[in-house]
């Protein structure tokens, strides 16, 4: 009933198309799978090497609250105003005072510096004045320029 010629071409047309969808459809999966990895490590809370978790990050954010109402500029507040300043590297405080003298400190718990000027430690500050000024227990004051 159908003439040879066309069998035969059908039969070509047939045994070409196989490998094309072949290549097709496995190309798909792999794509599938690429975009399943993509999706489940953007997902992932430690995606990359490095990464931290959102619970480090909160920690992280509760510490440099804590220590960015300290770091900064500052000013001696004395007769003649002359410039402090508190830098911070983790958990270390630098801090420069009036006579341009380097001291390293921390924070306590209770949220107070404690620094170590020329090998002397224990001198306190705390923020007072809603976080405008630094009181110092030799009686001295740093306030923000």
């Amino acid at each position: 009933m159908i003439p040879a010629t066309v069998a035969a071409v059908t039969e070509g047309v047939l045994k070409t198309m196989f490998p094309t969808s072949l290549k097709s459809a496995i190309m798909n999966v792999l794509m599938a799978g690429v975009l399943l990895s993509g999706v489940a490590l953007v997902a992932s809370p430690t995606a990359a090497t490095g990464q931290t978790t959102a619970k480090e990050n909160e920690k992280e954010k509760d510490k440099d609250k804590t220590g960015s109402k300290w770091v900064g500029e500052w000013l001696f507040d004395g007769d003649a105003d002359k410039p402090c300043a508190i830098f911070q590297q983790g958990r270390v405080l630098l801090l420069v005072n009036e006579d341009g003298e380097l001291a390293t400190g921390k924070i306590t718990e209770e949220k107070k510096i404690i620094t170590r000027w020329g090998g002397e430690e224990g001198l306190v500050g705390e923020l007072v004045d809603e976080g405008k000024k630094i009181s110092w227990g030799n009686g001295t004051t740093w306030k923000r320029p």
